[in-house]
């Protein structure tokens, strides 16, 4: 067997492998499985040799304070080798030479998996846990090689934080050659005894952390006046209005790097049209331009180049249909599904949405251009506003409950449709789930705080420390939240 050594070199932002390896604070990197270099700028990186050189190969790590972020970058692969990365950490860093239950394995191959107290055989690959996020996934089908591979693991699940060392190895796992190597050179999966050191650089200053922030649409009560869209920080703080613009914008959608949203405008009472502007509030653009329909609910692809959208034909019994469209408005397509409210996969291959046949609302998925449609669900109840995690592999939901008080409540489901549990309990209008982005917790719009008074609530994943971080003024209610990437 060839060692596949990787081998930290000693320069600008590479560390030896015998000195802790400081991983860097910086902005956030896109997890798209597309390497861009000036995503990883100023991140640490050590180089990785196999072959007698002939296979180069790169890792680049940066935190953002709240994530950990690993680009494994394959510079020459002559052959066009598998090449499947592996991270092990040790949040305790005590070299303790067993497994402890506190001890992380992560592999990205055709799906994401991981094992906690245990190095994994890989027989339960599988989406596993929701809060990480590894792409590409490798086809289970064919044999195709990838160029790199981006990684994210929020620090909440492996339990590490800046300015405190943690026990770190990187592993590497090539086919068909069947070669194997790990940093440091030398390093055991089975023992943590032999893994690395590493320190992730503290955060400038804790103010300097970017929060964690929500837009929302901010509407009267009475429904007189222009429906708004405003920003505010998850702890409640910080609420201003996004966009000052004439015409009144609602159910809105944020391109994948945080910095445009898409949103529905209210040209008038006939035509609702699909626009486009900054995080800045400056540059609103309209998409859209048919006259007497109804397009709403954008939602932006993964990779940022395209937005799905509804369609509705007031004239028409309200008939919705799934449409697409280029991101900058251009290749308007019908993609031949009835339905509403669709959001994509994280790979971008697939679109969850409610469709109503035979007099019920349930959820379907079907690829983005309208094929393989399948059901979700297939219940007595109506299932509304579906939102895929961030890993691809839950769905969180809205159901209603009770048709005598209009009561819904948040479910999630695995995307196969198992696994189905329900997060909220109220006698309430609970809906409208989003995942953040590190698939840690779920905002939702509830009116329990009164009938018809809805605001901004979050929860943790689980259902779990619910939190109301809007408290709208005595005409408005606050709905529609999304995170910002």
């Amino acid at each position: 067997m060839v060692a596949f050594a990787l081998i930290a070199l000693v320069s600008a932002g590479l560390r030896a492998a015998a000195e802790p390896l400081e991983i860097p604070w910086g902005t956030a990197p896109r997890i798209d499985g597309i390497f861009g270099q000036s995503e990883w700028e100023g991140a640490a990186t050590a180089q990785m040799e196999a072959g007698d050189g002939a296979i180069e190969a790169r890792v680049h790590l940066v935190h953002d304070g709240q994530q950990l972020y690993l680009a494994f970058e394959y510079v020459e692969n002559p052959h066009d080798e598998l090449i499947f990365p592996e991270i092990l950490i040790s949040p305790s860093g005590v070299r303790t030479d067993e497994w402890a239950d506190v001890d992380w394995w992560f592999h990205v191959s055709a799906t994401n998996c991981d094992a906690q107290g245990t190095y994994d055989d890989y027989s339960r690959c599988a989406y596993m846990r929701p809060l990480w996020l590894g792409r590409p996934n490798y086809p289970t089908r064919g044999y195709q090689a990838v160029h790199a591979t981006e990684i994210r693991i929020p620090f909440s699940m492996v339990g590490i934080e800046p300015g405190r060392p943690f026990g770190l190895a990187l592993s590497v796992d090539c086919y068909p050659s069947e070669t194997r190597g790990y940093w440091p050179d030398g390093a055991s999966v089975s023992s943590p005894a032999t893994w690395g050191e590493a320190v992730l650089e503290p955060c400038a200053t804790a103010a300097a952390v970017a929060p964690r922030q929500i837009a929302y649409c901010r509407q009267p009560m009475d429904g007189r006046g222009a429906h708004q869209i405003y920003l505010i920080n998850i702890d409640g703080t910080a609420d201003r209005r996004l966009i000052d613009a004439e015409i009144g914008l609602n159910h809105h959608s944020w391109s994948p790097d945080g910095r445009q949203l898409a949103a529905v405008g209210y040209v008038d009472e006939s035509t609702w049209s699909i626009y486009r502007f900054s995080a800045e509030g400056t540059d609103l653009t309209r998409l859209t331009t048919t006259e007497d329909v109804w397009d709403t609910e954008p939602a932006w692809s993964p990779d940022g180049r395209m937005i799905s959208f509804t369609r509705a034909y007031p004239d028409e019994d309200d008939r919705e249909e799934l449409w697409l469209m280029n991101a900058d408005g251009s290749e308007q397509r019908w993609i031949g599904r009835t339905g509403f409210a669709a959001q994509w996969s994280c790979d971008g291959t697939r679109l969850v949405y409610s469709a109503v046949r035979d007099g019920r609302c349930d959820l379907y998925t079907c690829a983005f251009d309208g094929s393989d449609e399948l059901r979700l669900t297939d219940t007595t109840g109506d299932e509304a506003f579906p939102c895929w995690s961030p890993d691809g592999g839950r769905v969180a939901f809205a159901r209603r409950v009770d048709e005598r008080y209009d009561s819904w409540e948040i479910f999630v489901i695995n995307a196969d449709g198992t696994g189905e549990r329900q997060l909220t309990s109220n006698r309430s209008y609970d809906s409208y789930p989003r995942w953040s982005a590190d698939g840690a917790m779920l905002s939702f719009e509830s009116d329990r705080s009164g009938p018809q008074r809805w605001e901004i609530y979050t929860m943790n994943a689980d259902g779990s420390h619910v939190m109301r971080i809007t408290w709208m003024p005595g005409t408005f209610t606050a709905i529609n939240g999304a995170w910002r990437p």
